[in-house]
């Protein structure tokens, strides 16, 4: 797989010259791995093998995220990625870890977490988002099990 930023990597994991790049990635050629794919990144700074069309660029990631209800992630924050998300449809739920608040986002919301911001998402019904990172940094993003912070998520997960 090419990691030119020049080249657009094609699903067989070739590279196409600027020139004879393509502008689009088709919504049939990613929509089917929806069902085993929670996260389908279409643009960014993939460090691995894409079964899908993806295009390279390390100063953005697009990801169509496909959540079913209990998908909830673990909290987590990004170094230097301030992320948003767009709600296509169902609900997209934030919970902040240093006060437990919970923010809720609707079809047609757009959501910013910045960087330092440590969150868990949470999905109560199906739900289609559009999630935007800015820049791509692959390992950016910190687990509370390898945090060294004092917040009120590792201190109720460690029994303090």
């Amino acid at each position: 797989m090419a990691n030119n930023p020049n080249d657009e990597v094609t699903a067989d994991g070739n590279s196409l010259p600027l020139s004879k790049e393509s502008m689009r990635i088709n919504k049939l050629e990613y929509e089917k791995y929806a069902s085993s794919l929670q996260h389908i990144f279409l643009t960014g700074n993939l460090q691995q093998e894409s079964l899908h069309p993806f295009f390279y660029d390390d100063r953005v990631e697009l990801i169509y995220c496909h959540y079913q209800p209990g998908d909830d992630g673990s909290f987590h924050w990004h170094e230097a990625i301030t992320e948003y998300q767009i709600v296509i449809s169902g609900a997209f739920g934030v919970q902040l870890a240093d006060t437990e608040e919970k923010e809720w986002f609707l079809p047609g919301d757009v959501s910013r977490i910045r960087s330092g911001m440590c969150v868990k998402r949470i999905i109560e019904t199906e739900t289609i988002t559009i999630a935007i990172k800015v820049p791509s940094i692959p390992g950016d993003k910190v687990q509370c099990e390898s945090c060294n912070r004092n917040c009120r998520s590792r201190q109720l997960n460690s029994g303090g």
